[in-house]
């Protein structure tokens, strides 16, 4: 999940940005869209993305990079 989160601020995204196409993000990502759906659900559950089907996610807050 945590390549997500760093993609997203590495975008410079902001509240609202529609989030990539799911296969396009999981192919820039490098990872299977069933790990992306995964770390999807975890950001949703989370408050950081609001994921509406048929219409794409969103980001809900900006993304904080955690280096710890």
């Amino acid at each position: 999940m945590r390549w997500l989160v760093v993609h997203m601020s590495n975008a410079d995204m902001g509240p609202g940005d529609r989030l990539p196409p799911e296969r396009q993000l999981a192919t820039s990502l490098g990872v299977s869209r069933a790990s992306l759906r995964q770390a999807m659900a975890a950001l949703e559950v989370q408050g950081v993305v609001e994921v509406r089907h048929g219409d794409g996610a969103y980001l809900r807050v900006p993304p904080q990079r955690r280096d710890s």
